[in-house]
This record gives C-alpha cells, structure tokens and sequence, in this order.
C-alpha cells in the first residue's frame, strides 16, 4: 500500500507544478501569445482531482484492510482514524484548489506529501 500511495502522492506533486507554471507565466506575459492552454489546464485540473480520489480510496483502504494500523501497532487507533480524517480534509482542499486557486497547488500538495509521509512512517502528521 505505501508504495502506491507515494507514488500517487509524487504524481499529485508533479501535477500541481504543471497546473501553477503555467498560471505564473501567464500572469508574466498577460499581453503575450499564450504559453498556457486553457485545454492544457482543464486537462491537469481533471487529472489533479482524479488523483486526489485515488489517493483518497487508497487511504480508505488503509483503514479497511490494513489492521495492524488499527491494533495499536505503530499508533493508538483514534489517532490512526484522525490522521486519515486529516489526509481525507487536505485532499478536499487540493482539489480545491484545483479549481479556485491553482496557484496554492504546491504549497498545499507540498504539505499533503509531508503528512502522508509521516503517515506511512508511523508517525502521526500534526493538525492544521
């Protein structure tokens, strides 16, 4: 399971720089022919979103079929259920993002990655 969640995760990452490099250089050359694509950024906002679900079935997963999470091995199980809860609430706010604020993309993909990592170590990400 942690493979593909990281793998995902990278995935998320990488696309939220694609969608937001393009914002930037709009915003820098507004005047000029466009470098972005607005069929370009439809596509990685689907893609973003798409993303962010199967990493949120991915965590769901976790919780349903991973049970030494759930034992106590690693973390008490409330703390487990609220770090998920916490990863499930970050990735609404990607998604989001992904059609209000594109801009916020990396910061806020940034953090997911930090969360998920700590996660999977064991470690419980610190609330927001």
């Amino acid at each position: 399971m942690g493979n593909g969640l990281l793998q995902l995760v990278q995935d998320l990452e990488w696309l939220g720089r694609e969608i937001s490099r393009p914002m930037v250089q709009r915003r820098v050359t507004e005047s000029g022919p466009a470098a972005f694509s607005r069929d370009f950024f439809l596509e990685r906002q689907r893609s973003i979103i798409a993303t962010a679900n199967k990493i949120e079935r991915e965590l769901l997963l976790t919780v349903r079929f991973d049970p030494t999470r759930l034992v106590g091995i690693g973390c008490p199980v409330e703390e487990t259920l609220d770090s998920v809860v916490e990863l499930i609430a970050a990735l609404e706010e990607i998604k989001q993002d992904a059609v209000a604020a594109p801009d916020k993309l990396p910061a806020h993909i940034h953090l997911f990655n930090r969360r998920v990592e700590e996660y999977l170590d064991g470690s419980l990400p610190s609330a927001a």
